[in-house]
């Protein structure tokens, strides 16, 4: 996991979203993935909470559900 290229993009500045496409087949979750990055990476709070903003500013939702997600989102990073 240590040579996986999300870290090395994510330091170019490339927008990332952490997901678990494969988790039909690949048996994880998005808890097991950002636990991964953390303990692997050392990514903090702060990185999961841009990658989430980053796939929220990518998605294909009205820009309504994306401003309530978006403070959703804002709401739990600020605890």
């Amino acid at each position: 996991m240590d040579q996986h290229p999300v870290n090395q993009l994510k330091k170019q500045g490339v927008k990332l979203n952490i997901n678990t496409d494969a988790r039909t087949v690949a048996n994880t979750s998005l808890n097991k993935e950002y636990q991964l990055l953390h303990d692997v990476f050392g990514w903090s709070e702060k990185d999961f909470q841009q990658c989430n903003i980053d796939a929220l500013n990518a998605s294909f939702i009205s820009n309504n559900v994306r401003e309530k997600l978006m403070d959703k989102l804002n709401g739990f990073y600020a605890k």
